[in-house]
């Protein structure tokens, strides 16, 4: 995997998880949202799908990139449209584009799902391509939902309230990842045997991972409990006399299956964050903010965080 850049997660100021993509930080999807006197709006995020195109164009097999790429430029040229029924037509073609990309991006996902199954007992080399494949059809899928839901959001964003398309394609791609991060996690001999491994070998991570986990446990408080749920033994020292000690064991793991498991793990805090965005859009009573202060105001912060 060491040829690979995989995108790694950093805390915010918030303490949360940043929204990173191959070195770029981008803003949280629930920070779009903005107090405007009694509402909140959603300020129109093209700037984020603009960067995400431009990180993941040429990161896929032909096809998919030639429908992935003809998509977005559909898109890029949809926004340009006042007019309220050229607005619905573009839209219209634009959910078509999508729902056919997503829908071909799930067939091939569970195609090398079933292969990723079938390597599970091979060297972690024969994983290299698999993995690769995986990573770079999800960030596809995942900025093809984006471009989906801002079109739907844009041209009437309190049709949400009643969505269940775009949340069947999130879901589907949060349980596909969840799946194999979870089975990742399960290897080993031993009952969280891959996160002992991380708190005392790789601690700088270690947060990463539990706030994926949605339980509010920190660093301190996870080893902390690793210790408790140890048994004390005892032993003889000439120079010390008796003591009482505790050990803990878990399995050492590589650092290419460390970096495939941190895929898993940055795909399914991707998806979990879209997937988090769409419910708060499903709540509703938001409007859409599309004025050219807000735009470029987040293209700003893009730019400086790149």
């Amino acid at each position: 995997m060491a040829d690979q850049k995989f995108m790694i997660a950093t805390r915010n100021k918030k303490g949360q998880i940043g929204y990173l993509s191959e070195g770029l930080s981008l803003p949280e999807f629930a920070d779009l949202f903005k107090p405007k006197g009694e509402v909140q709006v959603l300020v129109d995020y093209s700037p984020v799908i603009e960067e995400l195109h431009r990180l993941h164009r040429t990161a896929s097999d032909e096809d998919i990139l030639n429908k992935y790429n003809a998509m977005f430029n559909f898109w890029q040229d949809a926004k340009t449209y006042t007019k309220e029924s050229l607005k619905v037509s573009k839209s219209e073609e634009l959910s078509k584009q999508a729902n056919s990309l997503i829908n071909e991006l799930q067939l091939k996902l569970q195609k090398v799902g079933r292969e990723l199954s079938s390597k599970w007992s091979s060297p972690l080399h024969e994983w290299r391509d698999v993995v690769s494949f995986i990573k770079r059809d999800s960030d596809i899928y995942i900025d093809t939902l984006l471009c989906f839901i801002h079109s739907k959001a844009s041209l009437d964003i309190n049709s949400f309230k009643g969505e269940t398309v775009l949340s069947s394609y999130g879901k589907f791609l949060h349980d596909f990842v969840s799946n194999i991060y979870t089975r990742l996690l399960r290897e080993g001999w031993q009952q969280d045997s891959f996160l002992k491994f991380i708190a005392f070998e790789q601690p700088e991570k270690l947060q990463h991972y539990l706030s994926l986990e949605g339980k509010g446990e920190t660093s301190d408080q996870f080893l902390l409990r690793v210790l408790k749920e140890q048994d004390t033994y005892g032993g003889h020292d000439e120079r010390q006399g008796y003591y009482r000690e505790v050990s803990i064991r878990f399995t050492s793991f590589s650092n290419e299956f460390v970096s495939i498991v941190d895929v898993f793990r940055d795909l399914l805090y991707k998806i979990s964050s879209v997937n988090a965005f769409l419910e708060k859009l499903r709540k509703g009573s938001h409007e859409w903010d599309d004025s050219s202060d807000s735009v470029d105001e987040l293209r700003e912060e893009i730019r400086l965080l790149k």
